[in-house]
């Protein structure tokens, strides 16, 4: 049976099926969407890990994705996967141009294609930077443009948590763009179009006015949040069911409408968990720095029982060590039981990312691919944030990743 003609019928049959199990599930309700240009790229705004299948019962005819590699190292439900619906691999930590190929080679036989330009779930519930490539990519394809955005996502199914919550969601069409006006529009005017239509902040909309109820509404928060604003330290904080608190004493309550309440009275240092998220990271950088100003070469982070994995685009992985994982001014190193250290220059590294709630992801030369991954909670932003400062004040290296993209240079996811 024909691959595409295969992905329409299984769309037919499931679609209908699907639909109102979802509606009830998560309350969720969506603007319907008939591309006037088809084929075309669909791009939105990335909540849940539910969204690819929240945003399909929007259009009449099914879209082929762009997907993390990870979903290709599932054994046989990536199997299942692939044969349902053929997604299109993209290889975090690099820029990935065989992902790109795939794109383009898809909407040329008439197919259109979805991407999420955040390459990841927010953790805060404010959309974040999207690739500066998405542009480049949906000018350089000729096909049409739609703009599509899922509210109240990031309170249904949190980045950071672990349990899903039941609250009402809304899939919102916004905009749709011809190839004609697409064309009169450089990649960077196609940026700022796709960047505005996408933009959203949860906690500004009626999301959070509504109650989102589940269980363990706080269980992995510091996942998210790793900075404590009451004693200043860096990964004290912890969570159980709806609490999150610090071995310092502060004691916080996550409610169910997204809000923080303090867990014995007074005020919380923060209502939010975006405007906390947004705080930690320049107070971080900031001790970092002034850290490093007294000793250049002290760990400022470390996190017990790692694992160190190698992977490879064919979904092969292997174990390289367990142990301790450390952070300095300039690397990584992972220290493991056996005592051997595997050290990680960031002068080396080409790009960092996260995977998922806690899984920390870098490319070294060769290309070779790595993940540190943990079988308990602990936030690895602090290791991403770290290494993006270090890469945009390190001569000739931030010059190299600042430099200007044009219409003509090959394009990258």
């Amino acid at each position: 049976m024909n691959g595409s003609f295969r992905h329409r019928l299984i769309y037919r049959i499931l679609r209908p099926v699907l639909s109102p199990v979802l509606k009830l599930r998560f309350r969720y309700r969506f603007d319907r969407v008939v591309p006037r240009h088809s084929p075309c790229i669909v791009l939105c705004n990335h909540t849940t890990s539910w969204d690819p299948i929240l945003i399909s019962l929007a259009f009449p005819q099914p879209m082929y994705f762009v997907a993390s590699e990870h979903i290709f190292r599932w054994g046989l439900l990536s199997k299942l996967i692939v044969f349902l619906q053929a997604p299109i691999a993209r290889l975090k930590a690099t820029a990935d141009t065989s992902a790109v190929r795939q794109v383009l080679r898809r909407l040329q036989e008439g197919h259109s294609v979805c991407i999420f330009p955040e390459g990841c779930c927010t953790y805060s519930g404010e959309t974040s930077p999207i690739s500066a490539a998405i542009g480049k990519l949906v000018r350089h394809s000729g096909a049409g443009l739609v703009t599509y955005r899922i509210e109240g996502g990031y309170f249904t199914d949190p980045r950071w948590a672990q349990k899903t919550r039941r609250g009402p969601m809304r899939g919102v069409f916004v905009r749709e763009y011809g190839p004609e006006a697409l064309s009169a529009m450089n990649a960077a005017e196609i940026n700022e179009a796709i960047a505005r239509d996408l933009s959203y902040n949860a906690y500004e909309t009626k999301g959070s006015a509504f109650a989102y109820t589940g269980r363990r509404l706080a269980q992995w928060l510091e996942t998210a949040l790793y900075l404590c604003p009451a004693c200043g330290r860096l990964k004290t904080l912890r969570s159980r069911d709806d609490l999150f608190f610090c071995s310092c004493g502060l004691t916080l309550r996550y409610r169910p409408d997204g809000h923080f309440a303090a867990a014995n009275g007074g005020a919380p240092p923060f209502q939010t968990v975006l405007d906390w998220f947004r705080w930690q990271k320049p107070r971080f950088l900031a001790s970092a720095s002034e850290a490093f100003a007294n000793d250049p070469e002290q760990a400022i982070l470390a996190d017990e029982r790692q694992e160190l994995v190698r992977y490879s685009r064919a979904g092969k992985s292997s174990l390289i060590g367990r142990g301790t994982l450390f952070l300095y001014r300039d690397r990584m190193e992972l220290k493991s039981e056996t005592g051997e250290v595997h050290r990680f220059s960031f002068l080396e590294i080409s790009d960092m990312t996260i995977h998922g709630r806690c899984t920390l992801m870098f490319t070294m030369p060769g290309p070779l691919f790595y993940e540190i991954l943990s079988k308990h909670p602990r936030s690895v932003l602090p290791y991403q944030e770290l290494f993006e400062v270090f890469r945009s004040s390190s001569p000739g290296l931030s010059q190299g990743r600042e430099r200007p993209e044009t219409d003509n240079a090959p394009v990258k996811l």
